[in-house]
């Protein structure tokens, strides 16, 4: 009795071992497929965001992010990109009517990854998150008067507003060709914001 209870065991491990060292990557990355599905390629992404009035640029930040791309599928975590300051909002207490500061978070935030496909192409899964101060003055025609606050000036002395952009899309894209991701205007001033990006591998 107990040597057939030793042979079942035994069985039992035969038959589980090749599953255990598949699910381990071990047995099953030596397959062409899998070795492929694991390549990667380093590449560096570069975001441009330009914003204009009407036909004129008024001002283009450009951003340059590291990145690995993956196989076939978008898979991974995303490399990441914060910049910015934090300003000071004064803020009123409803009951006792006591003054006080909260900060909130100004500046960009992108999130990107990449993977090849099967056409040269490369997919690329893009988030960007841009907010900025706006000095207000005055309504004409149709449009907020003022201007975007820049760094070196002094802070508002007023309540600034906050004027952001936020997207998130996948594109398909060339190695070293720039490309529009996005265009959208700016329903308080008119300015027209671009994202251009362009992806080029590390060689």
């Amino acid at each position: 009795m107990k040597n057939s209870r030793w042979l079942a065991g035994c069985a039992l491990l035969v038959f589980l071992a090749p599953v255990t060292v598949y699910a381990q990557g071990t047995s099953g990355s030596a397959s062409p497929e899998n070795t492929k599905a694991e390549t990667t390629t380093p590449a560096k992404l570069q975001i441009v965001l330009f914003d204009y009035d009407g036909t004129a640029k008024v001002s283009s930040l450009a951003y340059t992010i590291p990145l690995v791309v993956s196989g076939k599928k978008l898979s991974g975590p995303y490399a990441e990109l914060r910049i910015g300051i934090r300003v000071p909002v004064a803020t009123a207490a409803s009951k006792t009517g006591e003054n006080s500061l909260q900060y909130i978070d100004v500046g960009t935030n992108i999130d990107a990854r990449a993977a090849q496909t099967d056409d040269g192409r490369y997919q690329l899964d893009l988030r960007v998150d841009r907010s900025s101060l706006y000095v207000a003055g005055r309504e004409q025609d149709g449009k907020i008067v003022g201007k975007e606050w820049s760094a070196g000036e002094a802070p508002p002395n007023n309540q600034p507003m906050v004027r952001e952009y936020r997207g998130g899309i996948v594109l398909s894209v060339r190695e070293g060709q720039p490309t529009d991701a996005t265009v959208a205007t700016d329903p308080l001033t008119g300015h027209v914001l671009k994202v251009e990006v362009t992806l080029s591998l590390v060689k």
